[in-house]
């Protein structure tokens, strides 16, 4: 029987904890180690925690520095053979990891398997994200795999580990994505609903705001493509600079254009807006980026 390791890392979570623990302990037809890493909570989340205690195969309660340092100290302890966390707020579907493990028992070359994941907002609408069948064609540019409903091998986590906790607080799962894809990573992806992402106010990607965008210029700026670039393009399009990163960014713009459109890049860069996007469908787009570059200085 296929064994999971699922590290759920959670600081004062509330009634949500229980919610999800549930979800993991109702998982059938596999095996799961669960192991819980508590920050040092002083909500009813401790309550939880004691009525589950023989639930719970590791539970670490200390302070920590950030979900990703949380989260290294439960896969440091984690003995599965396929790997997953869940945030105390989220969920597993029913039968979620069943369809997981027969996904990478049919394929012994998959590393790493995805699935689609609802997310639920406060005001009580839904959203069904399916996996992006291209997802390692974009992940340097765009974090389209859901957290949540993603998993892969021990193996492959012993190659890429840890997560970057001291550089990426914030995106360390876009991050891990990212280095899984430049370890050589086999990813599979499955239409099967396999998790439930709560947006509530007090969830950390609402309350990310700014340093989201901050931490994903600096992982555009060491990972991504062209050397980079796109990470300036990203960032004056946030709203960081001034006048000098105006001149910049109408050359820069038009040069990460011209290449997006040889290399068929431009329609995978939302976040970079429509600069990009345009340029990149220009028929002359070399002569575009040329003007540019020489009007204003390069």
């Amino acid at each position: 029987m296929t064994r999971f390791s699922i590290v759920v890392p959670h600081l004062n979570s509330g009634p949500a904890l229980a919610r999800g623990l549930a979800s993991i302990l109702g998982q059938t037809g596999v095996d799961v180690q669960i192991i819980v890493v508590d920050g040092g909570s002083t909500d009813e989340s401790r309550d939880t925690l004691e009525r589950h205690r023989e639930d719970i195969d590791v539970l670490i309660v200390e302070p920590d520095r950030g979900y990703a340092d949380a989260l290294n100290k439960g896969f440091a302890r984690a003995d599965g053979d396929i790997f997953g966390w869940l945030p105390a707020d989220d969920e597993l579907l029913p039968n979620a990891l069943a369809s997981v493990a027969l996904v990478f028992a049919a394929d012994h070359d998959c590393d790493m398997v995805t699935g689609a994941c609802e997310r639920v907002f406060e005001d009580g609408t839904r959203l069904i994200r399916p996996p992006d069948p291209r997802a390692w064609e974009k992940i340097h540019i765009q974090n389209v795999i859901e957290q949540t409903a993603t998993f892969w091998r021990r193996e492959l986590h012993r190659r890429v580990a840890p997560l970057d906790h001291e550089r990426f607080p914030y995106i360390a799962d876009w991050d891990l994505w990212v280095r899984m894809r430049d370890a050589g990573a086999r990813l599979r992806t499955t239409d099967r609903l396999l998790s439930r992402y709560h947006f509530t106010a007090h969830n950390q990607t609402s309350r990310a705001g700014r340093r989201f965008a901050d931490e994903a210029f600096t992982l555009l700026r060491l990972r991504g493509p062209l050397g980079g670039l796109l990470a300036y393009a990203q960032s004056r399009m946030a709203g960081r600079g001034g006048r000098r990163d105006n001149r910049l960014l109408i050359s820069l713009t038009a040069f990460v254009g011209r290449h997006a459109a040889e290399r068929g890049l431009g329609r995978y860069i939302p976040f970079v807006g429509a600069p990009v996007n345009a340029i990149a469908n220009e028929v002359d787009t070399r002569r575009l980026a040329d003007r540019a570059i020489l009007f204003y200085g390069g």
